[in-house]
């Protein structure tokens, strides 16, 4: 059952006085996951956004948050590099205002204010991914594509929630080269070999890749079960189509 409003500030009031801040994760939509804390404004003077990172679990991104979070709290600069083991190390800058007014929407609420000033969290680049955006960057759905539907009406013929799962090297940047729709509403992406474990494979809203590389768009027309290859050289090289199963 939903919260209510009032009992969802109430939470958060609690969070703030028990840990010193709540943490809002927003995830489940055609734009990436992301998380930002409500309750350092009072002490910090700003809140912390994390967006992106699909190379971190849900848990572990609240861990680098947790992380950043103690190493301010003991009077750490805002313009540091931080390390937060074993999860990398980071820095941060500050978010522009037309970011904050789209992504920090519970905080503004909950201080009522138009705008929360934010410091985005940035991973080092061996976990950077390509939903990673530069918050301190007035938006642009050219300059930062993946995150282009907080502005732009969904265009595509299935669910904005859709999700692909796929691999860190092509949420790294590097070209898909197969994939295949096993259902109506699902396909796997994968640039290279499949991954062989859990820890290479994630679940990404589909349209993380679609807005990356337009070629991906032909996975929309193929019939469930069907699959797509192309050369490792990626973009340039056309799609073959094959059948990977037999669905009836």
């Amino acid at each position: 059952m939903p919260m209510n409003p009032s009992g969802a500030l109430a939470l958060i009031a609690r969070n703030i006085e028990r840990h010193g801040y709540h943490v809002y994760a927003i995830a489940g939509g055609e734009s990436p996951r992301y998380l930002y804390t409500i309750g350092l404004r009072e002490t910090l003077g700003y809140e912390l956004v994390f967006a992106g990172g699909a190379w971190f679990e849900l848990e572990q991104a609240h861990a680098v948050v947790a992380g950043i979070y103690e190493v301010l709290r003991r009077g750490a600069r805002s313009d540091a590099t931080y390390t937060v083991p074993p999860w990398g190390t980071f820095t941060m800058r500050r978010a522009h205002g037309s970011w904050t007014r789209s992504l920090l929407l519970g905080a503004a609420h909950y201080y009522g204010v138009e705008e929360v000033d934010a410091y985005q969290i940035v991973p080092d680049e061996f976990h950077r991914t390509i939903d990673v955006p530069d918050l301190s960057r007035a938006f642009d759905a050219h300059d930062q594509p993946v995150w282009r539907w907080l502005e732009e009406p969904w265009p595509f013929p299935f669910p904005a929630e859709t999700l692909v799962g796929t691999n860190l090297a092509a949420l790294r940047g590097a070209p898909v080269t197969s994939g295949v729709r096993w259902e109506v509403d699902y396909w796997e992406m994968y640039a290279g070999a499949q991954p062989e474990s859990n820890e290479d494979a994630r679940l990404v809203p589909m349209g993380t890749l679609l807005a990356t590389d337009e070629t991906l768009q032909a996975f929309i027309g193929i019939d469930v079960g069907q699959g797509l290859r192309r050369d490792a050289g990626g973009t340039a090289h056309p799609w073959v189509r094959e059948l990977i199963r037999t669905v009836g």
